[in-house]
């Protein structure tokens, strides 16, 4: 239950409803603490709601950010700091600097958040995409695509953050270069044809890709036209026929007849009609 209370915040959190996200945190620690609010008692150790509350400081620290409390977020994430480190938990260590370099990079401070992302989990796609928006942020371009391709392209299961950032790397790893626009511009020619038609508008230029003429025209270049070939013509094939059938020839040798007689097949390719002519042999 508070797992899954949890999993509800964070899906709220990337929505953008910080509040309504609070409340699923508050109510997932209620549920491992037992308390009164929870209507439950909970019969976990003693260790256990330590853990529950110390991890509680990361996500609402997290909060905290997406609130634009930064000032907030800092007291959070140097108390998940203190406590991960005292326990010598590397997982939440790991935890710890991916929000301190979420908070540094929601300040520009870009060397710093590189600092502390570097330290985080690299094999969490969430991380390595934070890690680029802080090489762009630094104006490196070539890292930061990079990393964004790594984090879109990441071989790892289907987890929450995965789907938190998979299209938006794709996206900052598509950038400007990648966008799609009507039919490309080129220059138009230094003299026009009388038999030139009037210019029309691109648009149907675009549903009417067959009138090249009128694209160049307006110094558009016509999507490719599809190339038609002439239809297969398809011909039956010639039907085969037998000299003689079977039971007819076996009749023949009971008479005591042993050659074959001589026949003669005529047949068209294009019926299936045959006649066959058999003529005993003199």
């Amino acid at each position: 239950m508070s797992a899954d209370a949890t999993a509800i915040g964070n899906v709220l959190l990337a929505a953008g409803k910080p509040e309504e996200a609070l409340q699923q945190y508050n109510h997932a620690l209620e549920l491992q603490e037992g308390s009164d609010l929870s209507q439950e008692v909970s019969d976990l150790s003693q260790e256990v709601k330590e853990n529950a509350r110390l991890v509680h400081h990361y996500n609402l620290g997290r909060v905290a950010v997406k609130s634009k409390d930064l000032a907030g977020a800092k007291q959070r994430a140097d108390a998940f700091m203190q406590g991960a480190t005292a326990k010598k938990n590397d997982a939440q260590t790991r935890l710890a600097h991916e929000l301190a370099g979420l908070i540094a990079l929601k300040e520009k401070q870009y060397d710093r958040a590189l600092a502390h992302v570097g330290k985080a989990n690299q094999q969490d796609p969430y991380v390595l995409y934070l890690t680029g928006l802080a090489y762009q942020g630094k104006g490196n371009e070539g890292k930061a695509a990079e990393m964004f391709r790594n984090a879109a392209n990441h071989n790892t299961l289907p987890t929450l953050n995965y789907a938190f950032v998979r299209a938006k790397a794709k996206k900052m790893k598509a950038g400007p270069s990648h966008s799609t626009a009507s039919p490309t511009a080129i220059s138009p020619p230094s003299r026009t044809s009388a038999n030139t038609p009037p210019p029309q508008s691109s648009f149907i230029a675009v549903r009417n890709p067959g009138r090249a003429s009128s694209i160049r025209s307006q110094g558009l270049v016509s999507p490719p036209m599809r190339t038609r070939h002439d239809p297969i013509r398809m011909t039956r094939s010639r039907l085969r026929a037998s000299a003689m059938p079977p039971t007819r020839r076996f009749a023949r040798r009971a008479e005591g007849d042993t050659e074959a007689p001589n026949c003669r097949i005529r047949s068209s390719q294009t019926s299936c009609s045959m006649i066959v002519t058999c003529r005993r042999r003199p």
